[in-house]
């Protein structure tokens, strides 16, 4: 059977950041994740997907071409929804709740495994 501190950390780490928070009942912890992991994926989805959309509309009314190298220079050209700080700072607030939560669901786990 597999240990509570390594299942802990594979949940955080595969199915959703601080997912294993669940798992060793720290419920804070897990919602609080849960908020911010999803809150900078929305940010940063938003700001894809509006870039996406402006660059579609470009190749369909024939004003650029549907070459990579041309929509990868128009993905850095074209002015996003936010700020582009903000994303990065969105991009690395998800990586760090991301380690956070594998590191810290396991140590939780390993506590809980010592008291049983």
């Amino acid at each position: 059977m597999m240990k509570l501190s390594l299942k802990a950390a594979l949940f955080s780490a595969f199915i959703f950041p601080g997912s294993g928070y669940f798992l060793v009942n720290a419920r804070f912890k897990a919602y609080l994740s849960l908020l911010i992991v999803s809150s900078g994926l929305v940010i940063v989805m938003m700001e894809a997907v509006y870039k996406a959309q402006v660059i579609a509309e470009k190749i369909v009314s024939g004003h650029i071409s549907y070459e990579i190298s041309v929509i990868r220079e128009q993905i850095l050209v074209i002015p996003g929804r936010f700020d582009a700080n903000m994303i990065a700072y969105a991009s690395w607030l998800v990586a760090l709740i991301w380690f956070v939560g594998i590191v810290d669901s396991y140590r939780l786990g390993r506590a809980l495994e010592r008291q049983q």
